[in-house]
């Protein structure tokens, strides 16, 4: 079976985009124009994860923010708890896939759910290790002074609060950076693993 991920971007006071892979039959998603065929998932070269090198991201979050991979986190599972969702726990992997794309969102000031080699969020998970059976990606791009309202951007949106409240999710990995001109770019990933 092939996945279909479906990016939609919304304009609010910071620039959001929201992307999950679903699985589509191949009929329907020849009709999807935005529909790129991925393959389900898995830890790269049929590795398990425990026996990849941890992967680096190209940058790290400033060190004085108040958008911390905890802090945000935390938020996330209050809102889940609100729901009666199981809260997300830190994945070490998905945390780096999450600070890489949003050193390149921050970098690029564009903003986006494919890397500088047109990787989207299911190979850059793969690519790092994190055998998937189920992968979102929320992104955005612009100044918020706390997790939550980088939160409450998202639930405000229908596309970012079905990822947040996914019952599919059970791990998450956030990532905050900024350019050389403070304009930043952070990036939730959730998932099962494998």
């Amino acid at each position: 079976m092939l996945l279909r991920p479906a990016c939609l971007p919304l304009l609010l006071p910071a620039l959001l985009s929201a992307c999950i892979i679903v699985p589509l039959p191949e009929e329907t998603a020849k009709q999807v124009p935005f529909a790129i065929p991925i393959r389900i998932g898995g830890s790269s070269h049929g590795a398990p994860a425990a026996d990849l090198p941890m992967p680096v991201a190209r940058c790290g979050p400033p060190a004085q923010t108040a958008l911390t991979a905890e802090a945000v986190l935390a938020e996330v599972n209050r809102q889940r708890a609100m729901q009666g969702l199981a809260a997300l726990a830190a994945a070490p992997r998905l945390q780096v896939v999450a600070q890489d794309q949003a050193c390149q969102i921050a970098e690029s000031q564009t903003i986006g759910h494919r890397d500088a080699r047109g990787r989207n969020i299911a190979d850059r998970a793969t690519k790092a290790g994190y055998g998937w059976s189920h992968i979102a990606e929320n992104v955005g791009f612009g100044r918020l002074a706390s997790a939550e309202a980088v939160v409450a951007a998202w639930m405000g949106s229908a596309g970012h609060r079905a990822n947040l409240l996914s019952p599919k999710a059970r791990e998450a990995g956030f990532g905050y950076a900024e350019n050389a001109k403070g304009q930043p770019g952070w990036v939730l990933v959730v998932g099962q693993p494998r």
